[in-house]
Formats: structure tokens, sequence, C-alpha cells
């Protein structure tokens, strides 16, 4: 019975070994499968990451290619735009039809254009400009026309207001007579003014109409269209007789060889030399109706040593070429007593050569300076 007893208990302690090494293995399973979830979780979203990552650099890659191709695409659009109106401006040209044309399509369109084609549409604006400087001036001055001097002469005299040496847009619109109306309508809209020139009014280019330009030019376009705008507004000589002061000739001089100092490279150096000569040639012997000595005396007038005195009292003045030269001049006519003399007119004879010399290009107006000496001369 003890014994029965015995085994009894031994198979109930064999019994719950056995259920709790079973419970463990099952527990520990269980752990582990929990476990292993966990660590395969927590590498999910880094591989999620790395995939999102990945599309979201493929998905940039692809818009910034689009927006590549798109602004190539507006690039593109835009040199063919400008290409365009220089186009269309050149053709102007070549077919000289009125400036009124190019300045209206210029206007709308020069903002959208590069300096380099803005600078050659200006050009060819300024060439169209002069070929009509001479169209106009043959419509007012040809006998196959209607009488238009007789007519803007009995206006000017009839109508308060005008001085007898411009006639404005303005002024214009009161003129009833149908040719000369329509003419100085597509005048004015071409860029032009209506001046009186040795009795006779004419057309001549104004250049405060394509001033608004310079701001999509080079500084030395810019530059020398606004040097030609100040010219257009004041005409310094009409008739050899000059119109402006001596101390404004002075200051075109020194505007026009700041130019030459500072863009020597230019295309349009020759151009300001040449202002750069004829201003230089009335600021020493003055022009025909208005001299620089009186013309008893033979004495250089005060107005004139005024404005000589005026460059060489300016210490800004010093490094420009004008400067020197009238330093010295200003010494040849003091040492013969203020007098235009065959001294006084050497210097300006070697002066004119030392210009050349100076600014290595040669001056269109030399001989018309040297004949001009000999005159004074005799």
């Amino acid at each position: 019975m003890n014994r029965q007893k015995l085994n009894i208990q031994f198979l109930f302690k064999f019994l719950f070994i056995f259920i709790m090494l079973t419970c463990s293995l099952i527990l520990a399973g269980c752990l582990a499968g929990c476990t292993g979830s966990k660590d395969s979780d927590k590498l999910k979203p880094a591989d999620d990451y790395r995939n999102a990552e990945t599309d979201v650099l493929r998905k940039s890659a692809a818009g910034q290619s689009v927006k590549d191709s798109i602004c190539a695409g507006e690039a593109n659009e835009q040199k063919s735009k400008q290409e365009d109106v220089l186009s269309e401006i050149d053709e102007m040209l070549v077919q000289e039809v009125p400036p009124y044309n190019a300045l209206f399509l210029l206007d709308k369109s020069i903002s959208i254009m590069d300096t380099k084609k803005a600078e050659s549409a200006a050009d060819a604006v300024e060439k169209l400009l002069k070929i009509y400087e001479i169209k106009y001036g043959d419509m007012f001055f040809s006998d196959d026309v209607e009488d238009y001097q007789k007519q803007l002469k009995d206006f000017a005299q009839g109508f308060a207001g005008i001085n007898n040496e411009e006639i404005t847009k303005e002024q214009a619109a009161n003129i009833w007579e149908e040719g000369l109306s329509s003419l100085l309508d597509e005048m004015y809209d071409s860029g032009f003014k209506l001046v009186n020139l040795k009795g006779l009014w004419t057309p001549v280019i104004d250049y405060s109409r394509i001033l608004p330009y310079v701001k999509y030019l080079g500084d030395d376009y810019a530059a020398g269209i606004a040097f030609k705008a100040m010219e257009s507004d004041k005409i310094y000589r009409i008739d050899e007789t000059v119109k402006v002061s001596w101390n404004e000739i002075a200051s075109r001089i020194i505007s026009a060889e700041d130019f030459l100092l500072k863009y020597p490279q230019s295309s349009k150096y020759a151009e300001m030399a040449g202002k750069y000569y004829d201003y230089l040639s009335v600021y020493f012997t003055g022009a025909d109706n208005t001299p620089v000595i009186d013309d008893d005396s033979g004495k250089f007038r005060d107005e004139v040593l005024e404005s000589y005195n005026n460059i060489v009292n300016n210490r800004n003045n010093e490094k420009f070429f004008i400067y020197k030269v009238i330093t010295n001049y200003l010494e040849v006519i003091s040492s013969n007593n203020n007098i235009m003399n065959v001294s006084v007119l050497d210097f300006i004879k070697q002066s004119y050569k030392d210009a050349e010399k100076n600014f290595g290009i040669k001056n269109p107006y030399l001989l018309q300076a040297q004949l001009k000496l000999l005159l004074i001369y005799n």
C-alpha cells in the first residue's frame, strides 16, 4: 500500500515537472517570437524611410528636370522674341519706313531685350532717324510740294508764344493746312523737333525721344545718347552764331572728354571725339557771328577769359587734357596782352595736333579749323 502511494506521488511529480518544462519552452518560444517581431518592427520604419527618401529624390529629380525644361523653353522663347524684334526693326531700316513705327515697337519691346540686342536695335533706330532727317528736310525745302516754309512763317508770326526758334508739337496742333499738318504729325511722332536754322524751319532729331532707352543699354551707349539729348535740347550753334554760353561749351567739352577717358574701346569713341574737336574749335576761336575777341580791340572778351579761368580754377578738371591746354593757353594769352595774335594762333594750331595725339584719332574738323585760323591771320 505504501509502495503504491509512493508510485502515485512520483508520477504526479513527474507530470508536474513535465508540465512546467513544457510551459517554459512554450513561454520562451512566445517571448522569442515577440522579441523578433519588435526587432522587425524597429527595422521597418528605417526601410520605409529609405524607400520614401528614394521616392522623394526620384520625384525631385524628375521635377527639377521638368523645371529645367520649362526654364530652357522660356529662355528660348525670350531669345526668339528678341530676335524677332531686332529683325523687324532691321527690316524697317532696309525699307526706310517712317521712324515712328520702329520707335513704337521698341517702346514696348526693349525691356525684354538683352543689352547687346537692345544696343543693336537702338543703332538701327538712330540710323533710320538720320535717314529721315534728310528725307523730312527735303520735304520742307522741296519746290515740288506746297510751300511749307511760307505756311510755317505765317503761322509763327500769327501765333502767340512762338519764339521764332522752335515750333513745338503742342503749338503745331493749331496748324490747319492738311498737308503740312499731316507731315508735322508724322515728323513729331517719328522723334523730331522743328527748329529755325538760318531762317528756315528745319526738322532735327530730338534725342530726348530715345532717352528712356538708356537704362537698357551699356554705359557707353547710354552716355552717348544722354550727350546727344542734351545737344538736341539746346542747339549750341545756329547760322554761325553761338547760342549757348561759353561756360556751357566748356561743360560739353569736359563731358565729351570724360566719355573718351572712360570708354576708349567704345564703338561710339570716334563719334564723340568728333564732337569734342568741334566744340574745342569754337572754344578757341568762336564762330563767325560770335568771335572770342572784340572786333575793335582784338582782345579776348571778358566772358571768354572768365570761362577759361573757370576751367583751370576747378581742381576736378585736372585729369582732363583740356585743363592742361587752357592752363597753357591762358599763359600765352596773358603774355600777349590778351590780344589774338600770331603767337596765340600758333598755340591753337599746335593744340589741335596735340589733341589728335592725345586721343589717338584724327580731327574731322581740322581743315575747317585751320581755314578759320588763316582767316584770323589775315
